[in-house]
């Protein structure tokens, strides 16, 4: 008996197991209704067990009533039907029939009904928040030329809102989009993107190219290849390197007389495969380029550590210090820009450049020339000058007023006399000057540019308003905006204005963003040329050029 009362005792227990087993545990929020806002948005996460819900911005969250559809035979709590202050989460508890629970919290907010763009922007041509936004539409202004066919806009919308199509995607603007721009809440409003090419730029966009730390000189595949580039980057200008180290891109008779060799002998090192300059020319107008000789070591002698064959040759043409030594500048030495057979050897040298060449389009002049370091002064030759024009000996002091503004007139004196020398050579040469910054250049090398302008004997001035990234864009800016006030303040005179812009030093290249800020900052002030040092820097700086320049300008002489 006591074995059969077992038996019936187990066999109850498997039974009971067995209908537990039989029960539901199904546990879910399967769909949520706000009863004050049948057109609320719900978002039942089924990973997190977290529910959001969007009402109009005009239902007060404080009390609102959800009603719930949850699985078969379960049980919701609080129930289906409570009012609820919702301005904190809150935790809805669903029991399944098996008595298995799951926590759901419950998040409720005010759709916004704003559906606003508040910026427009197209990155990778460098336009940050350049679109122009009304009430109902965006409009961008893009350089000339720019292929407006598959252009990618970044805007910033409205919270919780969204845009069709969307934003952030490649597409064809050539005619106006209308973008649907969809508020949290659903209301919506139609916004037209418009894109306009700006006018076709007239300037000047130079590089200067040299033989030093670059090889595109010394050969004629590099040569071509050089030009090719800036011909598909639209630049219009090369300056290229055309006298330093006391060589000669070209073979010079005027050199070879100084230094008594041959012409062939004055050719720069590297560049003895060809007539370079005539090549640079030929392929430079066959892509309508123009070739500015550049002279870039002017006055100075040499560099620190290098041959010095002119002053070897001429010791009566060196430059002194008051320390009866050859003058001396940022470890360059230098020649006596104040004597008259070094002006002679300078301007015979560029005249003879301009008139072997007949299509050369133009000659430049850079911070050594016309220049001397503003200590210079103490030779002999200079004393009895100064003498001879002031009836004055030459002060202890080379910054004494007189004897300052005195060197500072010689050189002024020089540049209209080379200027004049260049055209009576040539009278469509164009004479172009690349000193350092105003004023610095005048207290430190006795370059007074601005009078230069003012005296008509510069068809266009390139300042070498070089900066480092590092220095900020500010750094830049503050001298273009102090130059177009005070001395550019024409647009005739801006079309002479081509600021010359440090891209690479050394091995050192600004990023993508910094050079953009200084073109784009050029622009706003009615400035449409530049001048990039060096060649170098243009191939990892493309995207800038392509996107800056994607079409030709005009060449304004």
């Amino acid at each position: 008996m006591r074995i059969f009362l077992i038996s019936i005792l187990f066999l109850s227990i498997l039974s009971a197991c067995d209908e537990t087993d039989k029960l539901s545990s199904e546990n879910k929020i399967l769909q949520v209704v706000v009863k004050e806002d049948q057109n609320a948005s719900v978002v039942i996460d089924t990973v997190t067990y977290a529910i959001t819900i969007g009402v109009n911005k005009t239902v007060p969250i404080n009390a609102l009533t959800l009603n719930f559809a949850i699985s078969n035979k379960a049980k919701i709590s609080p129930a289906s039907g409570t009012v609820q202050d919702f301005t904190t989460p809150k935790t809805y508890t669903v029991t399944a029939e098996n008595g298995k629970k799951q926590d759901y919290i419950i998040s409720v907010n005010n759709l916004s009904d704003e559906k606003k763009i508040y910026r427009a922007s197209i990155p990778a041509l460098f336009q940050d928040g350049t679109g122009v936004i009304t009430a109902n539409s965006v409009t961008f202004t893009l350089p000339f030329g720019t292929n407006l066919t598959n252009i990618a806009i970044e805007a910033t919308l409205s919270e919780g809102a969204t845009a069709s199509p969307a934003f952030g995607v490649a597409r064809d603007y050539s005619n106006p989009v209308q973008h649907t721009i969809t508020a949290a809440n659903g209301s919506k409003t139609i916004y037209t993107v418009t894109i306009n090419h700006a006018a076709q730029e007239t300037g000047i966009r130079a590089v200067w190219v040299t033989n030093v730390a670059s090889e595109v000189l010394f050969s004629e595949a590099n040569l071509t290849a050089m030009v090719d580039k800036l011909a598909e980057l639209n630049f219009n200008t090369i300056c290229v390197a055309t006298y330093n180290k006391s060589q000669t891109l070209f073979q010079s008779q005027t050199l070879a007389n100084v230094l008594g060799i041959t012409p062939a002998q004055t050719v720069i090192d590297g560049c003895g495969w060809g007539d370079v300059l005539e090549k640079l020319i030929e392929k430079a107008h066959a892509k309508n380029i123009k070739v500015i000789a550049w002279f870039e070591y002017g006055f100075a002698s040499h560099y620190s550590g290098q041959d010095s064959p002119i002053s070897d040759k001429h010791p009566d043409w060196v430059s002194k210090q008051q320390d009866g030594t050859q003058t001396v500048k940022n470890s360059f030495y230098w020649l006596n820009g104040f004597h008259h057979e070094v002006q002679q050897f300078m301007t015979d040298m560029i005249v003879e450049c301009v008139t072997k060449y007949p299509e050369l389009d133009g000659i430049q002049g850079d911070d050594r020339l016309p220049a001397l370091p503003a200590h210079a002064g103490y030779d002999d030759y200079t004393k009895q000058l100064y003498k001879t024009e002031t009836g004055r000996d030459v002060p202890s002091n080379p910054t004494e007023t007189i004897f300052f503004n005195w060197k500072v007139n010689k050189m002024s004196d020089y540049a209209v006399s080379l200027y004049n020398a260049v055209k009576a050579a040539r009278s469509t040469c164009l004479v172009t000057w690349a000193p350092s910054t105003r004023g610095w250049s005048r207290d430190n090398y006795l370059q007074d540019w601005p009078e230069w302008l003012r005296r008509g004997v510069a068809d266009w001035i390139s300042p070498q308003l070089y900066r480092n990234e590092s220095q900020g864009v500010d750094s830049y800016t503050t001298l273009v905006y102090s130059d177009v006030q005070n001395v550019f303040n024409t647009a005739d005179l801006r079309k002479k204005y081509v600021p010359g812009m440090l891209v690479r030093n050394g091995n050192t290249i600004v990023s993508d963003e910094f050079l953009a800020q200084l073109i784009q900052y050029n622009r706003t002030k009615g400035v449409y040329g530049e001048s990039t040092w060096f060649y170098e820097a243009i191939p990892s700086k493309q995207k800038v050029y392509k996107a800056l320049y994607p079409g030709k300008a005009i060449f304004p002489f």
